[in-house]
Order: C-alpha cells, then structure tokens, then sequence
C-alpha cells in the first residue's frame, strides 16, 4: 500500500476531503500524536458506517491503515495505533 493509496482510500470509504485525508497522512508521519489518530479514527469509522461498511470491514480498513503507519512512518521510539 502506498500514501496515496491509502488516502484514496479515507476518500471513498469515509468521504473525507482531500484535505482530511492530508491529516491522516499528517498524524501518521513521523510525529504521529496518539490523540490525533484517535480522532481521526473515530471520523473514519463514522464516515464508513454512513456508508454501509459493517464493523468487520471497519476494522479491517484501520488493521491495514494502521499496519501501513507502522511500516510506512517507522518510528522506533512509539507505537501507532489508529
């Protein structure tokens, strides 16, 4: 998976905007707040629950956005998790 993939996929599966999605990018890179996942989490599951997406393929989607961030944006000194 690629940034732009990944992106690509906030747009269709939770409506985000390009610029939401540019946040997303944002809070996994290297300086990635906890908090900040968090709530970004918390949009794209509502965003894929208004558009149909059972809570298996939710979590799904965060397993491998989440997976992305830790090899992506590799930071030895933290954890991500989304």
């Amino acid at each position: 998976m690629f940034q732009e993939q990944l992106l690509r996929i906030a747009m269709i599966a939770a409506n985000f905007t390009g610029g939401e999605a540019e946040d997303l990018r944002r809070a996994m890179g290297f300086k990635r707040s906890e908090e900040r996942m968090h709530t970004i989490e918390a949009k794209l599951r509502s965003g894929m629950t208004q558009n149909g997406f059972s809570p298996e393929i939710q979590e799904e989607i965060i397993t491998q956005i989440t997976s992305f961030a830790r090899y992506g944006f590799r930071n030895p000194t933290r954890r991500v998790s989304l």
